[in-house]
């Protein structure tokens, strides 16, 4: 399922299926260290194919800009990881808002509007890409 999403990304925004791969275990990545275990763990039942792309990411924004960015925490930290890891998956900043855009619109049509709040009320820094 989650393989489905990354071919859209790759046809509508032109980005390679490795950044479209990586900026997705990224996002996912970034979901699953501030949100609730129990409600991340619910996501991830819903998305198939999550687990595997997190993990073929290799952990998306981390890395010495990942870790500086955990050091300031707070959404100074968070905004520095979504920028980071965005950067690494080659996503140029005129596609960025899209990309987030486009990733959030899949997981609410999988998971539902109300899970994907509860999960995304502890990551405000991905809601705030999209304006």
């Amino acid at each position: 399922m989650m393989q489905e999403f990354i071919q859209m990304a790759v046809e509508q925004l032109g980005m390679k299926e490795s950044g479209a791969k990586k900026a997705t275990g990224g996002l996912l990545d970034m979901i699953k260290d501030h949100a609730p275990k129990g409600d991340f763990q619910e996501l991830l039942g819903k998305l198939p194919g999550a687990k595997e792309v997190m993990k073929d990411a290799g952990g998306g924004g981390g890395g010495m800009l990942g870790s500086f960015g955990g050091m300031l925490g707070g959404k100074a930290g968070s905004a520095l990881s979504v920028a980071a890891l965005l950067e690494q998956s080659g996503l140029s900043t005129d596609k960025l808002g899209k990309f987030a855009s486009m990733f959030l619109g899949f997981v609410e049509g999988k998971a539902g509007k109300g899970l994907l709040d509860k999960v995304l009320a502890n990551v405000p820094e991905i809601k705030k890409l999209i304006g």
